[in-house]
């Protein structure tokens, strides 16, 4: 069974700038043109390219500060299993039903 992660648009905003894109292609569901999509749908936004090179020299980047949007809704995100490459950001709810369901 896939598991479903259900995240508010604030909790995403601080794991984007927690964690390098990287983080979120090998550990969920979706690919780096997906999740970029995903956050730019949700007006969260990436850190700049360099940021984590700098970061990890110890140069912090400046982050922008939160601003809650009128209307968030909650983002869904699914747990990527061993050897499963699908991308759950461009397929229809039939695609993301288990191999051999």
């Amino acid at each position: 069974m896939i598991e479903q992660i259900t995240f508010s648009r604030q909790e995403l905003y601080s794991l984007v700038w927690e964690h390098p894109l990287s983080y979120f292609t090998n550990r969920y569901m979706v690919s780096y043109p997906s999740f970029k999509n995903i956050c730019k749908e949700n007006d969260i936004p990436l850190p700049p390219g360099g940021y984590w090179s700098k970061k990890k020299f110890g140069k912090e980047g400046l982050q922008p500060e939160y601003s809650k949007l009128k209307n968030e809704k909650e983002i869904v995100l699914y747990l990527r299993l061993e050897g499963d490459n699908r991308d759950f950001g461009y397929l229809t709810k039939m695609d993301k039903k288990n191999p051999g369901d």
